[in-house]
Formats: C-alpha cells, sequence, structure tokens
C-alpha cells in the first residue's frame, strides 16, 4: 500500500504544473507568457528540489521532477493573412475566355481554385475564390486586375491580418501544456491506486484536448498565411444585368409561392387521410354487415 507520503511528490508536481499553464493562458504578451512560464517551473523545480523521494532500495534521496519544456522560441518575422476582394468588367463576348484566364493565372503563381459560381449564359456573370501562396499574392492580384477593361475595376478591397502576436502565444502554451503531459503520463504510470489512476487520466484528458486545440488552431493560421485567399467577381461589358424586383412583383410571386405551397401540403395530407378513411368505411360496411347475422345467431 502507497503511504501518504510517496503520493505528495506526484500531487505537488501536478499542482506545479497546472498552475504554470494557467498563468501561460493568462499571458497576453509573449515575453510575459515565456517569462512567466519560465519562472513557475524554476519556482516548481526548486521546491521539488527538497522534496523526500523514496527509492527501490527503501533509502531516501533529494531530487527533483523537472518538465520537458521546448526551447527558447526562434525568431519569427511577421505573420499576416492577406485576403482581397474584387469585381470587374470583361470585355463583350470573353466572359467565360476570362474565367480560364483567371484560373491559369492562379495555377502560375502556384495556386488553385477553391470555388467558382458562375452565372447562366445570358447573365454572363460569376465569381471565383482562388488561394495563392502569400509571397505571390501581389502580383496574382495585379494579373486578374489586367482582366478587366480600361476602368473595369468596379470594386476593391484588399486587407491583412497580422497574427503573429498570436502565434507565440499559442506556441508558449503548447509548450506548457505539452510538458504537463509528459509529466502526467510519468505520474500514470506510477500511480498505485485505481482512484490515483482515474484522478491523473482525467486531468491527461483535458491537458490533451487544449493540445489538439492548440495545435489545431495553430495549423489553421499557418494555412491562412502561407496561402492568400482572393475573390474575383466578373461580369462582361454590355451584358444585361437582371433588374431588381419591384415591391409589388415581389408580393405577387410570393403569393404564388404560398399558394403553391398550400396545394402542396394538401395534396400530401390527403396521401394520409384518403386511405384512413377508405379502410375506416371498408369497417364501418362489415360492421353493418355482420350485425344482423350476429343477433341471429344469438
Amino acid at each position: 500500500m502507497t503511504s501518504p507520503k510517496r503520493l505528495r511528490l506526484p500531487l505537488l508536481a501536478l499542482t506545479v504544473l497546472l498552475l504554470g499553464a494557467a498563468c501561460a493562458g493568462n499571458d497576453d504578451s509573449s515575453a510575459g507568457g515565456d517569462s512567466g512560464a519560465a519562472a513557475i517551473e524554476e519556482s516548481g523545480a526548486r521546491e521539488l528540489a527538497d522534496v523526500p523521494v523514496a527509492d527501490e532500495g527503501g533509502g531516501t534521496s533529494y531530487g527533483s521532477i523537472q518538465s520537458e519544456s521546448a526551447a527558447a522560441l526562434p525568431d519569427i518575422g511577421p505573420s499576416v493573412i492577406k485576403t482581397a476582394k474584387i469585381a470587374i468588367e470583361v470585355e463583350g463576348d470573353s466572359f467565360q475566355a476570362s474565367v480560364q484566364e483567371a484560373i491559369d493565372t492562379a495555377e502560375r503563381h502556384g495556386g488553385f481554385v477553391l470555388s467558382s459560381q458562375i452565372g447562366s449564359d445570358d447573365e454572363r456573370s460569376g465569381s471565383i475564390v482562388v488561394r495563392v501562396p502569400a509571397e505571390q499574392f501581389e502580383s496574382a492580384l495585379s494579373e486578374l486586375k489586367g482582366l478587366a477593361v480600361e476602368g473595369g475595376v468596379t470594386s476593391q478591397k484588399v486587407s491583412g491580418q497580422d497574427v503573429s502576436q498570436e502565434f507565440v502565444d499559442l506556441r508558449s502554451r503548447l509548450r506548457n501544456f505539452e510538458a504537463q503531459e509528459t509529466v502526467l503520463l510519468g505520474l500514470m504510470e506510477k500511480a498505485a491506486t485505481v482512484s490515483d489512476s482515474i484522478r491523473v487520466q482525467r486531468e491527461l484528458g483535458n491537458v490533451q484536448l487544449e493540445i489538439e486545440q492548440l495545435r489545431g488552431r495553430l495549423n489553421f493560421l499557418e494555412d491562412q498565411t502561407q496561402y492568400s485567399t482572393i475573390t474575383l467577381g466578373m461580369s462582361e461589358a454590355g451584358a444585361a444585368k437582371p433588374e431588381p424586383a419591384g415591391a409589388i412583383e415581389k408580393a405577387w410571386q410570393n403569393a404564388k409561392d404560398t399558394f403553391a405551397a398550400v396545394v402542396t401540403a394538401v395534396i400530401v395530407g390527403a396521401g394520409f387521410v384518403l386511405p384512413l378513411a377508405f379502410l375506416a368505411l371498408i369497417a364501418l360496411a362489415a360492421i353493418r354487415f355482420l350485425r344482423p347475422l350476429v343477433a341471429r345467431v344469438r
């Protein structure tokens, strides 16, 4: 049976590491997060250094349990998510060719088409969404705008979001949680009772969930910073554009849609009611036919 003294070390190690993660998660600045986490780890190491540990031979030694932390963060440049949304007009009778040229432009710059929505032949308009490497963003955007006729860039919105600080914060938190995972795995192997094993397993599950969420967010940010997104809307110059419906036309269309919906509901309801009514009539006729026969038998 494990004595309470032998459980003191794992519980103390667990408390120190969880406290370190909480402090690192609440710190918004990268420098503060790194220094705070390092201070807590050093403090925890000093406290654990004086804790007596029973060795396999029955003697007592003094040592420390330190979490495995990653090396200091490397210096990284700005990480920016670049996006653009533009609308252009292309020459008459060249809409399909312009769409293909936009696709070829994205591929030439190492990108790809994410989605496309092309209208009918009468409208001759549509939009495509392409993604290109971040370093090719400006040149690809310039070539896509070059597909427009003179003065045909009708709207343009370009934005950038710097996520460098979020990268640093996420990586700092990930290192702390990975250190906790290492210690908890070691405590799991040393658990002597079922209750201790359950407690450690519960904490380990929470830590591993946090690790997966942090890694998922990091992967998303890496994808968004490595590839920029350009949404290109195109329409053919001089093409007839559908006019917006007036209030009366919209009301008439809504009335027709409502009438059609009511008729559809009646037909569907009749499909359920008529068979049941038919079976009820058969049952009623059978009762009326059998009632005199039953009376005669009596």
